[in-house]
């Protein structure tokens, strides 16, 4: 059963000697709503690209390396009527590493999921610009890959009495090309203040320490107070 570290965030730790890895990752779920697919999937991107502690991507794939080559990434996908952001960071196991590479994971989490780079109160305007059309071009170039288009088709057949199930879970190229940074920027909110979270470790880890990584999972001050329907199980 996992523990809440405050209302709407839990942490579940699977002990393991299996792996010389670490894997941390941080789940954001929220009801299912086509209309804020296309952003949360752009913020995906510039959430994995940069923060205000790494303000280019040269310098967040810098603090990886210095990680011994700790691997991460954002993702989106769909459990029934749930959209999961997830951030995943996998990270050499303590024991091999010979440091506390652990609770510098933790720390890398927090600097990047909880301080995005936000000159202005904004997204930065040319970071966004350029991920936004990464993703156009990359939904876009999926109309030539007949495998996903079959799945897709398969999807909005399935699901043809459920339109908002038959939505890819990382949107369309058009919703994309559409979405403002205003958008992104709520988007971050909702996760941050309204999703569920569940933060899951599995790694030779014991659940004593993972609850107590310094500083913790501590929001930013504007962020503290989180909406009641955070911690409802909408």
């Amino acid at each position: 059963m996992p523990d809440t570290l405050q209302p709407g965030v839990r942490l579940s730790v699977l002990p393991t000697d299996q792996f010389k890895t670490t894997r941390i990752s941080v789940h954001f779920m929220a009801p299912l709503d086509p209309a804020t697919i296309s952003a949360r999937t752009l913020l995906t991107s510039l959430l994995e690209t940069s923060s205000a502690e790494f303000p280019t991507q040269a310098a967040l794939s810098a603090e990886l390396e210095r990680m011994y080559g700790a691997d991460f990434g954002i993702g989106v996908n769909k459990d029934g009527q749930v959209h999961r952001l997830t951030a995943t960071l996998s990270v050499v196991a303590d024991r091999v590493a010979g440091t506390d590479l652990l609770r510098q994971a933790f720390a890398f989490l927090q600097s990047t999921l909880l301080h995005p780079l936000l000159p202005q109160g904004q997204f930065d305007a040319a970071t966004f610009a350029r991920e936004r059309e990464n993703l156009v071009q990359y939904l876009a170039s999926l109309a030539e890959d007949r495998q996903t288009q079959a799945g897709l088709a398969l999807q909005a057949l399935y699901f043809a009495a459920e339109p908002k199930q038959a939505v890819p879970s990382f949107g369309t190229a058009t919703a994309m090309a559409a979405v403002t940074p205003a958008q992104v920027l709520a988007a971050y909110h909702q996760i941050i203040t309204q999703d569920q979270i569940l933060i899951t470790v599995l790694g030779p880890v014991t659940p004593r320490r993972c609850a107590s990584w310094p500083p913790g999972w501590a929001l930013p001050p504007a962020l503290l107070i989180r909406s009641p329907s955070a911690s409802t199980g909408r």
